[in-house]
């Protein structure tokens, strides 16, 4: 993919729940290779001209594992003990790279722990989990912008009403 850096000031890069799958699933991407592909993305973001305090990297947030039990059976393919590890990953990436991080694994951790539920299905969030996610973005985003940083409503932008 090429970047254009004349209307691209900032990125967010967020992967890793699927790459973090148990090893012997055809989904999972072994440590060591998933923080060469995500130094690759960043490093290529960079030399697009994207400096890397302008490029947010997510860890991939914590599971419910009773909830994945629930909707597709005890045999547990995903486990916090191993996306764990990707988001450690992901967060001394960010850090070597001099780009911003945020630990969706932590806060989503500390928000299970005190009550929340921001899953559909332990895995897949829902809109309380992506509004939490778009937190994050947006206080981001925000911070780099000289005005406030709002998002239209969609009738707005397609003339409807």
């Amino acid at each position: 993919a090429v970047v254009s850096t004349q209307s691209t000031g900032m990125a967010t890069v967020w992967f890793g729940c699927n790459d973090a799958v148990i090893p012997g699933h055809p989904q999972h991407v072994p440590l060591e290779q998933f923080k060469c592909n995500l130094e690759r993305i960043v490093c290529r973001l960079a030399a697009e001209g994207i400096q890397p305090g302008n490029i947010l990297v997510l860890t991939p947030p914590t599971l419910n594992e009773e909830m994945l039990d629930v909707k597709y059976g005890p045999e547990r393919i995903r486990l916090n003990t191993v996306t764990g590890q990707y988001a450690q990953c992901v967060l001394r990436v960010a850090e070597e790279r001099g780009c911003q991080a945020c630990d969706l694994f932590g806060m989503f951790s500390k928000a299970v722990e005190g009550g929340a539920q921001p899953f559909t299905d332990g895995l897949h969030l829902n809109e309380q989990g992506e509004e939490m996610v778009y937190g994050v973005v947006e206080e981001f985003v925000a911070a780099r912008l000289d005005r406030k940083w709002a998002i239209p409503d969609w009738k707005e932008l397609h003339g409807a009403t």
